[in-house]
């Protein structure tokens, strides 16, 4: 399963989250628990210190002057007491010697210097005792003398399992972190219906809605979607009427101005001045009526209708069928033409009338403003993953500001207004990005240079 960026980014927030709490949640478990549980320790330690001290008095005093160290009772009792809390015990009296001891070997150093306080018990610093708690009794011997029971614990009575109680925040937090996948899950599933929808309307299909049930915050979104989605696919529709209607209307009476044109052609059967009028006339109805051609493509590839299925074929066949077309235009101005198209077949996966298209319009551009006598190359390759086109024409200088411009709708270079439509290039550039291409311009040694590149299936 493709785990997504969003669920990566739900996990990784949770384990943040999780980090923090975890960590103010084991200080205030030190904080508050286990405060209380040193303090019921202390007061459990105090109750058995009382109870030793006076268990040891009475088998002293039962026993009168008896040496402790033959006092077999009280030696039992002693290891007794050892074993089960797991710690040594050693008897002195005033002078500090020791009487009795439940272990071989020096009795460890106890001295105020060796000793450290630690809420309610002291450590030892030193020796082999290192770290150990202790505890000092006052024990009254034979004879009301007075004497000390000491204990070193061994094992910590107090110790708190704080590395079982973290790996267990850290397994709950597994667990938990394995569960947003559900949730996570649920939240996605209405944003990739969105995604969806609108991933729809970007290829052109305006019909794409958003159904998302949901009744919160991103089903209200859903809503939101779709009525902004009505909205655009109204005025869309909207536009392409007004654009077919005003190009039906201004065709009719060009249809009407034509056949008048060519009625009084027919009436005028010798030269006269009269007859180059209506030959400008006819010139001047096939460039409007060329213009609304123009303009009928470029509001359809404005909303992204595909002209056509994607297919294979030879785009170098294509060049030169078009080279074909513009051969007589291109020996009339009497200008040199440069082809280096590849020998063998050079395929493309596209559509094909809309690659046509935009080609044409890169050499009838190249025509129409090549001066006489100047010169056009045309050149197609293979390169990493796309195939290059590139057209190449003299004409006059060309300014930075205005190559920038030079896709535009309706922009014509500063001196040939009088010349083109200023769609032939807005054209070209909306089918080749349609395509996932990509259109440069360039100005070099008094040629503009045009670069189309096409990626897709080659072979």
């Amino acid at each position: 399963m493709r785990i997504s960026k969003l669920y990566l980014k739900f996990f990784l927030s949770f384990i943040i989250i999780f980090f923090i709490t975890g960590i103010l949640i084991f200080a205030l478990f030190h904080m508050v628990a286990k405060k209380d549980m040193f303090d019921e320790f202390y007061q459990l330690v105090e109750a058995n210190k009382f109870v030793i001290t006076e268990l040891l008095e009475d088998r002293i005093k039962a026993h009168g002057a008896q040496n402790l160290e033959d006092n077999t009772s009280i030696r039992e009792l002693l290891k007794k007491l050892a074993q089960l809390y797991k710690a040594r015990f050693w008897i002195t009296d005033s002078k500090g010697n020791a009487l009795l001891q439940t272990f071989e070997g020096e009795t460890p150093n106890i001295s105020p210097p060796n000793l450290k306080r630690f809420r309610h018990f002291a450590h030892i610093q030193s020796g082999i005792d290192e770290g150990k708690p202790y505890i000092g009794m006052p024990l009254n011997l034979a004879g009301g003398e007075p004497g000390m029971l000491h204990i070193v614990l061994h094992e910590s009575r107090h110790k708190i399992a704080e590395g079982p109680f973290a790996l267990g925040l850290v397994a709950i937090g597994l667990i938990v972190a394995l569960l947003i996948l559900p949730i996570y899950q649920f939240i996605s599933e209405p944003l990739a219906e969105l995604r969806h929808a609108a991933q729809g309307i970007a290829g052109g299909d305006l019909s794409c809605r958003a159904f998302v049930k949901s009744t919160d915050e991103i089903g209200e979104l859903a809503g939101a979607f779709n009525h902004m989605a009505e909205t655009i696919e109204r005025m869309v529709k909207n536009t392409q009427e007004l654009t077919a209607n005003v190009s039906h209307e201004l065709r009719s009476p060009l249809a009407r101005i034509r056949i008048a044109q060519e009625l009084l052609l027919e009436k005028l059967h010798e030269p006269v001045q009269e007859k180059k009028y209506l030959e400008s006339i006819q010139e001047e109805i096939e460039e409007m009526d060329h213009l609304i051609g123009q303009i009928l493509t470029l509001s359809k590839l404005d909303i992204q209708q595909a002209q056509g299925i994607s297919e294979d074929f030879d785009i170098q066949a294509l060049a030169n069928d078009l080279l074909d077309r513009f051969a007589s235009s291109i020996a009339h101005k009497r200008i040199r033409l440069a082809a280096e198209l590849p020998q063998a077949p050079l395929s493309i996966h596209a559509r094909r009338e809309e690659i046509r298209t935009a080609l044409a319009n890169l050499l009838d551009n190249a025509v129409k403003f090549t001066p006489e006598v100047g010169e056009i190359s045309l050149a197609a390759a293979k390169a990493p993953g796309v195939v290059k086109v590139i057209v190449m024409n003299t004409c006059e200088p060309i300014s930075e500001e205005d190559l920038k411009k030079i896709f535009e709708p309706f922009f014509r270079i500063q001196g040939e207004a009088g010349r083109g439509t200023g769609l032939g290039l807005a054209i070209t550039r909306k089918i080749v990005e349609r395509h996932q291409g990509r259109l440069n311009a360039t100005y070099r040694q008094g040629k503009l240079i045009v670069e189309m590149f096409l990626p897709g299936k080659i072979s």
